[in-house]
């Protein structure tokens, strides 16, 4: 969270705005698949190293809602 906000209010706009909504969109995959990866029995290590693997995907997933999230924070 605090690095989300210096994110935003501590770099101009042209870029702070691209890199939180990547943070975001990271964010945002990694929960949604961590409840299911660690009930399967995954540990923090695995899990990472999944996510890592898959980055692209992950962005991809977490899009969606960090576009809601930094333009339409009203519906957040």
């Amino acid at each position: 969270t605090i690095q989300s906000w210096a994110t935003l209010n501590l770099l101009p706009k042209y870029i702070g705005y691209p890199i939180e909504f990547f943070q975001s969109s990271w964010t945002i995959a990694f929960y949604c698949f961590d409840y299911r990866w660690s009930l399967t029995g995954l540990t923090l290590e695995e899990r990472l190293k999944k996510f890592e693997s898959h980055w692209l995907f992950m962005l991809g997933f977490g899009a969606p809602l960090a576009a809601l999230a930094l333009w339409l924070p009203m519906y957040w």
